[in-house]
């Protein structure tokens, strides 16, 4: 899906920042028939002016609460990040 042309450029430029915003989380997929994991979804979109939202189901309060908590390092790397939930 990274490489999907009709994304937006803001949202390919997200795409690694993420990832590795998550991996430092510790936040693993979601498996489905083990149910194990954390991370369900995350859904990004973007403005015709770049600025981002990204939205995360996650399997849990806890994941949630680690990931408020770093926010702020995620917003460092994109800075056109506007929403987070």
């Amino acid at each position: 899906m990274q490489s999907c042309p009709l994304y937006a450029p803001a949202i390919h430029a997200a795409f690694t920042p993420i990832r590795a915003w998550l991996q430092r989380l510790g936040a693993r997929p979601y498996n489905i028939p083990t149910a194990k994991g954390e991370v369900k979804y995350v859904l990004v979109s973007a403005n015709p002016a770049g600025d981002l939202m990204v939205r995360l189901v996650l399997r849990s309060k806890a994941a949630l609460h680690r990931g408020e908590h770093t926010w702020s390092e995620l917003q460092a790397e994109l800075p056109n990040l506007r929403v987070f939930r």
